[in-house]
């Protein structure tokens, strides 16, 4: 049952009343902003499973802060987005984004997700570049399984990285994957994700 669904029902789940907490509010205050829309709790129950402390996040509770962290092909390694991972929590991120792009991106994610107590998201649409030769044969399938995987990890979140003109980043470090995205949407992913 997902939190919406209790809520919905009028429960007030473990997760609501830790928000509740955190947020120093009634566990009815947070049930009620779930069943409004004002409020989410992103909590996998495949993230559940490891060390996640539920956090809740829009309209009416505290700000909530991200770091962006990811594993380069070419500048870091498991260890040092586990490090970075630490110290972005240490030093108060709500929500961690992992943006790897090379590696083995099951693994990295995996590692994270196991040793994160913050919800952890991604960018399906790396992974899912890498089971083509090139950005035109992305098709709907292999982004919805993609997608599919990323949730049953235990990622709660994910980033769907529009392609924006590399001029817009300047100092962008992977604009090839920028390119990649705006290449398959170009070739006509919006027709491929409306079916």
């Amino acid at each position: 049952m997902t939190q919406l669904e209790a809520a919905r029902k009028g429960q007030i789940t473990p997760e609501m009343k830790r928000v509740a907490e955190k947020e120093k509010v009634s566990p009815e205050f947070i049930r009620d902003e779930i069943v409004a829309g004002r409020l989410i709790i992103p909590a996998n129950i495949n993230h559940l499973k490891f060390r996640l402390d539920p956090t809740g996040d829009r309209c009416r509770v505290s700000c909530k802060l991200n770091a962006n962290i990811g594993n380069s092909a070419t500048t870091s390694n498991l260890d040092q987005e586990l490090e970075k991972l630490h110290m972005a929590v240490h030093y108060g991120s709500d929500t961690v984004m992992d943006l790897s792009t090379g590696g083995d991106l099951d693994a990295i994610r995996d590692a994270i997700v196991q040793a994160s107590t913050v919800p952890v998201g991604t960018v399906p649409i790396y992974g899912a570049l890498e089971k083509v030769n090139r950005p035109e044969e992305l098709s709907w399938p292999i982004m919805r399984d993609e997608i599919e995987k990323t949730g049953q990890a235990g990622r709660r979140l994910f980033h769907d990285s529009r392609g924006r003109p590399q001029s817009a980043y300047p100092t962008d470090p992977e604009p090839h994957h920028r390119d990649c995205v705006a290449r398959w949407l170009a070739h006509g992913a919006m027709v491929h994700c409306a079916q």
